[in-house]
């Protein structure tokens, strides 16, 4: 399936084909989701788990709005080492999709090279976009709500909104440069008009359903660790670090893999 062709000559995305195929990618796929996610997952879970148990409440404080206030210590250690793991992994797994098996293997995604740090780079940069987008919406929202106290619930499904549209339109930005491809973010903002509630989706949907798993898991581990005794220790937060790095390195996967998916059948159009 090619999707349908809109009025502009953009081919609609087919969500649902997409969706399935990269979560039936990630599993078909998951000797080498093991072996490139393990030491991401270990580490960040050892860490975390570390962090809590060394320095607690050391994370960040929201206000009614949803937005930080203040950042603690481990917020930020944890939050840096994520970032530089985050991108070791998306970029190997992008490239694994893309390429294929022979360019990509535990050694070449664990080191950093060129790629990794323009991932990185465009990344950043896609954040301080969306930052400067949100700055009017966020003002006016703030405005709203301080006139209106339950205007506050919508406000943040609209800038939840507002974030995942911005970043869904940059996202095959950062897909490009996995692969070496010099495609400039404007071609990639234009390229992708008509899509961009169906590129949101493809961003959103697998954490949200994987996330769902995941409480059910966490639930099941709180239970248990409750009833040994244990939930307090740093075993306890160990286990529920593995496990929601686990969920999290999954939905990585199918995103990465529903992108590259989208941006397979971009390249197309604009060929």
């Amino acid at each position: 399936m090619n999707g349908n062709r809109q009025s502009g000559g953009t081919v609609e995305l087919p969500l649902t084909e997409i969706l399935v195929n990269a979560f039936k990618y990630v599993y078909e796929e998951r000797k080498d989701f093991i072996a490139l996610a393990s030491l991401p997952i270990v580490a960040l879970a050892l860490i975390s788990s570390g962090l809590d148990f060394l320095m607690p409440g050391g994370g960040v404080t929201l206000n009614k709005m949803g937005l930080p206030v203040s950042v603690g210590p481990a917020y930020l250690i944890d939050f840096a080492v994520t970032i530089v793991f985050f991108t070791m992994f998306a970029v190997a797994w992008y490239r694994k999709f893309l390429i294929g098996e022979e360019d990509i293997s535990v050694a070449t995604a664990l080191k950093w090279d060129g790629r990794k740090t323009r991932f990185l780079l465009r990344f950043i940069g896609l954040v301080l976009l969306m930052a400067f987008i949100m700055l009017p919406v966020t003002l006016g929202l703030s405005l709203i709500t301080a006139t209106i106290p339950a205007f506050g619930a919508v406000s943040i499904v609209i800038m939840i909104a507002v974030v995942s549209l911005a970043y869904a339109r940059g996202a095959l930005w950062l897909t490009a440069g996995c692969v070496d491809d010099p495609i400039k973010l404007r071609d990639v903002w234009l390229g992708t008009r008509g899509n961009s509630w169906r590129l949101a989706i493809l961003t959103l949907a697998p954490p949200l359903v994987i996330g769902l798993v995941e409480k059910l898991f966490v639930a099941a581990v709180a239970m248990v660790t409750q009833v040994l005794g244990v939930s307090s220790t740093l075993t306890a937060g160990l286990i529920f670090g593995l496990v929601v790095e686990t969920s999290s390195y999954i939905g990585i996967a199918v995103v990465a893999s529903a992108l590259s998916m989208a941006y397979l059948r971009f390249k197309s159009q604009n060929a």
